[in-house]
């Protein structure tokens, strides 16, 4: 029969192996996700190019959104969360807390990427046309 402490000893064994293993996984996820982008923004490349790309991390993956006028290119955790926020018919205020817009999919262009950018635990990186200003502008 076994001793607590050798019994303790293989568990612990056991769980460092089992937490090496679980970190592998996730970065071969990532590494997949990553591959699974670059063959989607491949695919498009005979297509406009997006309006914006917001990068950065939902739930500590890391995610991509692409936006161009009736068009969304978004892993499907950015794509539920923008879309639960348009649903709910969030607003987004200006910095004197006057209404600036609501969340959407199809329009103002800065409503949206607000709307995407909302959807990310971490936003690292935005990229933008200037026509993205532009319409804006032309709006006010």
């Amino acid at each position: 029969m076994t001793s607590l402490a050798e019994r303790r000893h293989r568990a612990v064994v056991t769980a460092v192996d089992l937490v090496d293993a679980a970190r592998h996984l996730a970065r071969q996820a990532a590494d997949l996700r990553a591959r699974s982008t670059a063959l989607r923004t491949a695919a498009r490349r005979d297509t406009a190019p997006p309006w914006f790309t917001v990068r950065g991390f939902v739930d500590g993956r890391p995610a991509i959104a692409r936006w161009s006028p009736g068009v969304i290119d978004a892993d499907r955790d950015i794509a539920r969360r923008a879309g639960a926020a348009i649903a709910a018919r969030s607003r987004f205020v200006d910095g004197d807390g006057a209404p600036y817009a609501a969340a959407s999919w199809d329009g103002p262009p800065l409503a949206v990427l607000l709307a995407v950018m909302r959807a990310f635990g971490e936003v690292t990186a935005v990229d933008f046309d200037s026509s993205l200003f532009e319409e804006e502008r032309a709006a006010r």
